[in-house]
């Protein structure tokens, strides 16, 4: 933790702290420092009872579920944040798709596999609808894949899309 507040010398709050206070932090200010890895290692260091309650805050089938959909996240994050490809490439870590039935917005990508960005994709949507349901993140990933171009060697389809992709419920 110490490390994010050394790397954080821009932020007022933390610089006012520092001059002011000693170490440690007051973990309402810490949490505003930490990047998305730091927030899934604390996730995952929970008590089973509390990730089960923050799943149900999100509205995702168990504490398990999301944990898997944070690696996921984090795991594509660090991608796109050191500009690595996403086109086409298979992920190294999966997301564990709901059980049947469980979470039926999800059914739809059996038999489709989990391993390309749409199943994250998928997910974003879903996590983002019941944080921010005003969020028009959807319509633009709807718009940006619409707007894709027609070429014989690279499809929608590489990257997990799925030819009726636009019916499912997360892009309504």
């Amino acid at each position: 933790m110490s490390q994010l507040i050394v790397r954080s010398k821009k932020e007022e709050f933390v610089n006012h702290f520092r001059s002011h206070y000693e170490l440690p932090m007051p973990i309402w200010m810490a949490c505003e420092l930490w990047d998305f890895g730091t927030m899934r290692f604390l996730y995952d260091g929970l008590k089973t009872q509390d990730k089960q309650a923050i799943a149900v805050a999100l509205n995702v089938q168990n504490g398990e579920l999301l944990n898997s959909w944070l690696r996921s996240l984090n795991h594509i994050r660090n991608i796109v944040a050191h500009h690595g490809r996403l086109w086409n490439r298979p992920l190294v870590e999966l997301p564990a798709l709901p059980r049947r039935g469980t979470m039926a917005a999800f059914d739809v990508l059996r038999p489709q596999n989990n391993t390309r960005i749409y199943a994250i994709l998928c997910i974003l949507a879903h996590l983002l609808n019941q944080i921010n349901p005003s969020s028009n993140w959807k319509k633009r990933v709807v718009a940006l894949a619409n707007s894709f171009p027609s070429m014989p060697h690279a499809k929608l389809s590489d990257m997990g899309f799925p030819s009726d992709w636009q019916t499912h419920s997360f892009w309504n």
